[in-house]
């Protein structure tokens, strides 16, 4: 892309890049025969490279976002048997989910390389089509982050009285969100026309 215009721009279509890790760890670990206790550790962590747009001069593979996951989640359960007519169980949960998204165009100053004037270089402004499609993969925004967390404490108490079962317990949690979102400061631009015969 130059400032007077594309040069050899015909696309091809390419193959994005994923790489999807998780890692499982549980216990289990009995005191006595009226005790015991089983713990879980689970982490996913989703590192994707989205989809570039692919010039036929250029064909090195060039990700255009770079958007990592990461989810954690961590369980104890606690099981006592009371009496033979009793049994107690304890569950502590905790859940975090993190994601990030972060622009191939970010603070890489393309309205300067464009000849475009009056934009900062921290930012450039999102080209989209008509139907709302990114022009080669330029403009997608700010950077976005996003944080959240789940506490959960929960406790059940069975008892058993004859040919009658009762049960009951209670559940608290505890969730916090916390985000930045994308920001545009600088705009953004939806173009009309056709795309064909391409599309």
């Amino acid at each position: 892309i130059t400032p007077s215009g594309p040069q050899q721009n015909l696309d091809i279509e390419g193959d994005g890049s994923y790489l999807f890790s998780r890692y499982d760890v549980k216990i289990d670990h009995q005191f006595t025969g009226a005790h015991k206790l089983n713990g879980r550790y689970s982490l996913i962590h989703h590192n994707t490279l989205g989809r570039p747009a692919r010039e036929i001069r250029d064909l090195e593979f060039q990700p255009n976002i770079i958007a990592p996951r990461f989810n954690t989640n961590v369980v104890f359960s606690d099981y006592y048997t009371i009496s033979p007519t009793m049994i107690n169980e304890l569950t502590v949960g905790y859940n975090r989910y993190q994601y990030s998204r972060t622009p191939q165009t970010l603070d890489q100053d393309w309205a300067k390389q464009l000849g475009i004037p009056g934009v900062s270089a921290e930012n450039f402004p999102q080209f989209q089509t008509s139907t709302g499609g990114s022009y080669y993969n330029l403009g997608q925004g700010g950077r976005e982050e996003s944080l959240s967390q789940d506490f959960t404490v929960k406790n059940n108490v069975t008892k058993i009285t004859g040919r009658h079962t009762f049960k009951t317990g209670y559940e608290m949690g505890y969730t916090t969100y916390n985000a930045v979102p994308a920001a545009i400061p600088t705009g953004q631009y939806r173009m009309g026309g056709t795309e064909f015969p391409f599309k």
